[in-house]
Order: structure tokens, then sequence, then C-alpha cells
């Protein structure tokens, strides 16, 4: 990530729930230990993508991360929500459909492929000027920190940059009118 562009996107910030607006939800779930479990929500409402929510937790117990995440969904109403599922993950995808049953969910496989393709597109589209963020937002450390070889945070964690990726992973197939438009990049 080149670190003037991120800070150039950096002109956000937190806002409440609006049923006007479509949001994108990505989480990258962890279970209580260091890494934090994150839940975000994306605006595509606007001109581009804007984050307007987080919960990013460590060290909590699951049922706790859980019921935070569990009324973000319910106050944003997403249209969908994309779920890193690797190991653990997929126990947290299937106790929030259970949760959440009229909640559209998608998982999202974390390969190294997949890991290169989805922080590339979360890279570009800071790039290009495509994406907000607030500037207190814990990503713009994390994707400083973010080692385009390894795909790692070099130091600290990368949580943030992860539930971000995961969640325009699905945003083509979840807004194709703003493909078709060309507002955004997905």
């Amino acid at each position: 990530f080149d670190p003037a562009c991120v800070d150039r996107q950096a002109v956000g910030s937190w806002q409440p729930p609006s049923p006007k607006f479509n949001y994108l939800m990505g989480i990258d779930p962890n279970f209580a230990g260091a890494d934090y479990f994150v839940a975000q929500v994306w605006c595509l409402s606007g001109t581009v993508p804007m984050l307007v929510a987080q919960y990013r937790e460590n060290n909590q117990a699951i049922e706790y991360s859980l019921n935070e995440v569990y009324k973000l969904i319910q106050d944003y109403r997403p249209t969908l929500v994309a779920v890193e599922s690797n190991s653990g993950g997929i126990i947290i995808l299937e106790r929030l459909t259970i949760l959440l049953p009229d909640t559209r969910f998608e998982k999202v496989v974390t390969t190294h492929t997949s890991k290169i393709q989805n922080t590339n597109r979360l890279s570009i589209m800071v790039r290009q000027a495509e994406l907000i963020y607030p500037s207190d937002w814990s990503g713009i450390t994390e994707m400083k920190a973010f080692s385009a070889s390894k795909r790692e945070a070099t130091t600290g964690h990368d949580d943030s940059v992860m539930a971000a990726a995961v969640a325009f992973a699905w945003a083509r197939e979840c807004y194709p009118q703003a493909m078709a438009s060309g507002t955004y990049i997905y």
C-alpha cells in the first residue's frame, strides 16, 4: 500500500446506520487470542465505498465478539456479510447464519492466491481513490506495515486489512449495478 495514498483516503467518518444506504460487511474472526476479531461495515451508497463502522477486539471470548457483530448486523442490515472461513472461521459463519437466517452470508476461503488477489484489489482501490475510511481507523497503520511480498503485517496486526479484503472479495457479485456504472472497480 502506498503510504501517501493511504493517508490521502483517510477523510471519512464513523456514521450511524441509515435505511437509505446499502452496506457490505467483512469479518476476519479470531478465537480469543492476541489477533483481533474484526467486523467492518462499508457503505456502498456514495460515490466510493466508505468505512462507517467497525468492531475490533482481541482477547475476548467468542460469545462476546459474536454478540457485538450480531448488533452491528442488526443495526446496519448489510446486503451481504463476507466471513473469512479458514479453520475456525467456518464456525463463526455457521453461528451467525443460525442467529441471522434472513441475512446473506458468504464465506471467503483464504489461500495464498486469494490473499494476493484480495489485498491487491484493496491496494488498487486505495491508490485509485476509490475507498474512504476515518482518519483514526486501525487499518491505516496496518496498510502501511503490510508486506506485499509476505502478504502480512511486518509489525503489529493485519486483521483490519484482511476484514476489508474479505468484504470486497464479494462486492462484484453483490453490487453489479456499481460495476456496470463504472463507479467502483471491484
